[in-house]
């Protein structure tokens, strides 16, 4: 094995705010350990009894949260002879997850495979360049500077802040940033794409398991369970139900972009629940 690789993100932060409870937000700083095998968290014990692989973006990767709040951690505690690896990549879709699965030091060696896909993931093509006209400044000031990553850090950090702080002085709110309108079940490709992932992953003698990840019940997670009851394919899809009655504070970041630890902790539970009904795995 290979020497186990730090990173520490020192330009951004884990943010909850919890209005009911603290009254005041917390902000802190997280690691990340990618261990030999290109996964987040410590070495991978190849000898266990059974391996689950999860794969999904930042999600799944835990972005600005310390790596015992990420959902594989969570689950690992429920099955300790199968500990859960992080295998997702913040920014990923639908098609580079296909790619890191092909290209999985671990394929062929793997119990279960779970996907774990919020609606923006089907719309991240690997080939998509953006070009905003600050991109194309930035990067023509890259070539003449070794000061523009400091400057577009910067940057990033001042934005981020702000925001915070104007939603903590309450000027903006939850419903300032409405949701972005996606319908993948409504392209064709993109069902494609998800019975040959699902083929790929049987292929190797695993267990495929797509995980439909949203917070509250909608077009995408129930037309989700729509396709995998035709298609009679491994899907949680009620992901929702799991928050059904608990309060969103704590749940989610203050941008609804990436869930807490705390939410976290309920969908790795959700997840573990299915697994040992459906497929009969205890948690030793």
């Amino acid at each position: 094995m290979g020497p186990e690789i730090i990173i520490t993100y020192f330009s951004d932060g884990y943010f909850e705010f919890e209005p009911s409870q603290s009254g005041w937000m917390s902000f802190t700083y997280s690691k990340t350990r990618i261990n030999s095998l290109g996964y987040r968290g410590a070495e991978i014990d190849l000898n266990k009894k059974e391996k689950t692989l999860f794969l999904g973006d930042s999600f799944t990767y835990g972005y600005l949260i310390d790596e015992n709040e990420t959902i594989p951690y969570y689950y690992g505690l429920e099955f300790t002879d199968s500990p859960g690896i992080n295998g997702g990549v913040p920014s990923y879709g639908l098609d580079h997850l296909r790619v890191r699965y092909m290209r999985s030091p671990l394929k062929g060696d793997l119990d279960f495979v779970i996907v774990i896909l919020i609606k923006e993931d089907f719309y991240r093509p690997i080939d998509k360049k953006v070009n905003s006209p600050e991109r194309v400044i930035l990067r023509q000031f890259k070539k003449i500077s070794v000061l523009a990553s400091v400057v577009e850090l910067e940057l990033k950090r001042f934005a981020t802040n702000l925001r915070i702080a104007l939603y903590v002085l309450g000027f903006i709110k939850d419903e300032d940033f409405p949701p972005v309108q996606y319908e993948p079940f409504s392209d064709e490709r993109n069902l494609q794409k998800l019975l040959d992932f699902d083929a790929e992953i049987k292929k190797d003698n695993s267990v495929p398991v797509f995980v439909f990840y949203e917070f509250e019940k909608s077009n995408y997670s129930e037309s989700a369970e729509t396709f995998c009851a035709i298609e009679n394919l491994n899907c949680i899809t009620d992901v929702p139900g799991a928050f059904a009655g608990m309060p969103m504070s704590g749940l989610k970041l203050y941008d609804n972009a990436h869930p807490s630890g705390k939410s976290n902790e309920v969908v790795a539970k959700h997840i573990s629940n299915y697994i040992k009904q459906i497929f009969g795995v205890s948690s030793g």
